[in-house]
């Protein structure tokens, strides 16, 4: 039965493995990143600087992502790592004020936000001891205003994965856009993501639903049917 988030598809966005080997493969600018395994560890990568990011395949939500700021720290943290997961990435930091989020549907841009970095820290989610989180403001932006690099950096990576609903994370500086992750199911908030879209978001989600299923039940290809606007 067809879905807005398919099975395949979740698969590759929770493989951040997958996710990097894939975008580098296809020539889409990420931070640049190395796999490290247990036997590797004692060889970690050289030339990427200090600080580096150190995350597990399967982590979401800011969750097991750490930021070491010496060697000494990343030998620590992955070691750690490495007794949870069999590979870990050792990736480029990159500072940016906020990350741009592109939710993409059908290989289409569908909205776009800024995720704003938490105050005081280096990410957009911040998890104390106690289990709870604060994260950093969300600013909805028009379609319109989006750098066109980051809109074809976030369609260009999202058609690597397929059709369904996804949600792109990206940094831009001064040498281009550069994509982080490519999420599954990503938030679409009332009066958060929707701020300047509205009805529009959901009438295309929906309409994308609907011609997937006319599709599959005509057993062939075709543009997904527009929702009427009062729908």
């Amino acid at each position: 039965m067809p879905v807005i988030d398919d099975p395949v598809s979740i698969l590759r966005c929770t493989n951040k493995a997958y996710l990097a080997e894939l975008l580098r493969g296809h020539g889409i600018a990420t931070p640049r990143t190395h796999m490290v395994s247990r036997r590797t560890v004692c060889e970690l990568p050289q030339g990427l600087g200090f600080p580096v990011v150190v995350k597990v395949p399967d982590g979401s939500f800011s969750r097991s992502v750490k930021r070491a700021d010496t060697p000494a720290q990343l030998q620590e943290i992955a070691r750690a790592m490495l007794r949870e997961s069999e590979i870990i990435l050792v990736q480029e930091y990159m500072y940016t004020d906020f990350d741009w989020r592109i939710g993409m549907v059908g290989g289409h841009p569908l909205f776009a936000a800024k995720y704003f970095m938490c105050d005081g820290h280096w990410q957009i989610l911040q998890h104390g001891d106690n289990g709870q989180f604060t994260e950093g403001r969300t600013q909805a932006v028009a379609l319109l205003d989006v750098p066109a690099q980051v809109l074809a950096a976030a369609t260009a990576a999202a058609r690597l994965v397929g059709e369904g609903f996804y949600g792109v994370d990206l940094k831009c500086n001064a040498g281009g856009a550069h994509v982080i992750e490519i999420n599954d199911n990503p938030n679409l908030d009332v009066g958060v993501e929707d701020a300047i879209g509205g009805d529009a978001v959901y009438r295309s989600l929906l309409g994308h639903l609907l011609g997937r299923m006319e599709r599959r039940s005509q057993g062939a290809s075709g543009s997904p049917t527009p929702l009427p606007a009062g729908a």
